[in-house]
């Protein structure tokens, strides 16, 4: 009685070839699995220092005066230093200089508040990432 190819089946040699090619497709879609999930990680961890560099920034705004040059302390497990610096004034176009009518001691005189931008760098760090946001601020006084 001959055999057809249909009855026969597969091969012992055949399985496992079906099952080592199975075996480095399984092998690359986890790698490739492993490296989002790490990826969202460190997305993650960035996103968590931006929103700590950006709570700093706005506490220069608030209650941190950049005026005294230098600051740190610690949110959340994240270290942050603030440094300030005052910057030269730019030349004043003529059309805003003061009037030669204006009086010294009036309020809002800007000349009075003698007014300085000063620039704002906040740096955060944790987990041995780093990230740094800076501004530029008007303070006015002393």
């Amino acid at each position: 009685m001959s055999e057809r190819a249909s009855d026969r089946g597969f091969t012992l040699i055949e399985i496992m070839v079906a099952l080592a090619v199975l075996g480095l497709v399984l092998v690359v879609v986890l790698r490739i699995y492993g490296t989002g999930i790490l990826s969202v990680g460190r997305g993650i961890d960035e996103l968590r220092l931006a929103l700590a560099a950006e709570a700093v920034l706005a506490r220069t705004r608030l209650d941190l005066d950049p005026r005294q040059g230098r600051a740190e302390g610690s949110l959340d497990g994240i270290d942050w230093l603030m440094e300030a610096r005052p910057m030269p004034m730019p030349p004043r176009p003529k059309e805003l200089a003061p009037s030669p009518s204006a009086r010294p001691g009036a309020p809002g005189n800007i000349a009075q508040q003698r007014p300085q931008l000063w620039e704002v760098r906040v740096t955060v760090a944790a987990a041995g990432h780093s990230f740094e946001l800076a501004s530029v601020q008007w303070l006015s006084g002393p």
